[in-house]
């Protein structure tokens, strides 16, 4: 293994590669598609991210990869195993998990609290009710107070009791935190563009910069936890002018989930799929850029002038050696190693000139750079796309990067 170098310790560093995916969502009579594909395997739905891209077209009957686990001392379990099943399982029993790990983003409405939120001293029924129906807008109190001196929008009690559109998106889409300012809404009507809100100032406000209600705030964004919530009440349909600017009574949808239908609002913004009854006239687009961070190993494998010259393929070997073409071997008696110092090597310098022998230098091709540890285990290959010439008057340095 002579031709083994020691990377230096300028030789190698780590960085972070950050890095603003942009995605897009569509959101139509009860189906989702994701930057415009659709189709993306019979065992995935549209709309969504495949984690580890496994079983993506397998199908009904074919046997299927799956992640699993010893249930031992550890306790070591998946996140999708339920209690039950973990704890009724033996120790040295498998565990097992499904793939396609599918996500994507999720919307959640709130309705008006008429109720209000529960005075001190109120009844366990009537604080259960309240908590029932707003259990997971509640979870965001802290995390939104927390965001006050940044814009009062994020205060909780403008969503306390009001109706609200909470919009989820998932990690395994955002990355580290959804880029700020980069949400841009939309909203359509029998394919017009009728509202638009957008993040202009970067602080977190969705300010509607398009149709009814230009200028004002409808909602907020939480870029590190990647919510989007939205409480605008206001119709946004077409202007009638002739009615003093109030919106279209004929423009409705059913928003709800039911036969009732309402004219298009913000706070009903990604009600493509509400019960059993879809918003057929409606379209929904989301737009953002995610933040992912990549940490990267940086390595630069050097070869300066006289290294890396001698090659040990056996035709580095002149034909016209007729000693041993090993490099070096054994001798009978005590078994010592030894290397033959009087090889003729072969002269691979061509001359650009007829019935010319140029002179002798030894001339090498780098196709690749091995990359070993310490135990001169070898870790991974790095290929050039064509062999790089090197003589011993040159040098040569490799860059080679790797995601980790």
């Amino acid at each position: 293994m002579g031709y083994l170098k020691k990377f230096e310790e300028e030789d190698t560093f780590i960085n972070e590669v950050q890095t603003h995916p942009q995605y897009s969502f569509v959101l139509y009579n009860g189906t989702m598609y994701i930057n415009n594909r659709r189709y993306e395997g019979q065992n995935l739905t549209d709309g969504t991210v495949n984690l580890y891209e496994m079983n993506v077209d397998r199908a009904g009957g074919v046997e299927k990869i799956y992640p699993w686990v010893y249930k031992d001392s550890t306790v070591t379990a998946f996140r999708t195993t339920d209690t039950e099943t973990f704890h009724s399982a033996a120790y040295g029993d498998i565990i097992s998990g499904t793939y396609p790990l599918t996500s994507s983003i999720e919307r959640q409405y709130f309705s008006n609290y008429a109720a209000g939120e529960p005075a001190e001293g109120a009844s366990d029924t009537v604080r259960e009710a309240y908590y029932a129906a707003r259990r997971r807008l509640l979870a965001l109190t802290n995390t939104l107070n927390h965001y006050k001196h940044v814009s009062p929008s994020y205060d909780f009690e403008n969503y306390n009791t009001s109706a609200v559109s909470l919009i989820s998106v998932p990690g395994i889409i955002f990355g580290s935190a959804i880029k700020s300012g980069s949400v841009d809404l939309k909203f359509y009507y029998t394919g017009s563009l009728i509202a638009r809100a957008q993040d202009t100032r970067k602080n977190g406000d969705l300010i509607s910069t398009f149709g009814v209600g230009s200028g004002s705030v409808i909602g907020t964004v939480l870029y590190n936890e990647g919510f989007i919530l939205i409480t605008a009440s206001g119709s946004v349909g077409a202007l009638d002018n002739t009615a003093g600017g109030t919106a279209l009574s004929s423009e409705t949808d059913t928003y709800l989930g039911t036969a009732t239908t309402d004219n298009p609002r913000w706070q009903y913004f990604g009600a493509h799929k509400s019960g059993s009854t879809f918003a057929t006239k409606s379209i929904f687009a989301i737009e953002f850029q995610g933040t992912h961070k990549i940490p990267t190993l940086t390595m630069f494998a050097n070869a300066r002038e006289g290294e890396f010259n001698n090659s040990l393929n056996t035709t580095f070997i002149s034909s016209s050696h007729t000693g041993s073409r090993d490099y070096a071997s054994f001798t009978s008696s005590g078994g010592s190693f030894f290397e033959d110092e009087n090889y003729s090597l072969k002269n691979t310098i061509q001359s650009p000139f007829c019935s010319h022998s140029a002179d002798f230098a030894k001339q090498t091709y780098i196709s690749q750079v091995g990359i070993y540890d310490n135990e001169r285990n070898l870790l991974g290959v790095a290929k050039v796309a064509r062999p790089v010439r090197k003589v011993e008057d040159n040098a040569y340095t490799f860059k080679l990067k790797l995601d980790l």
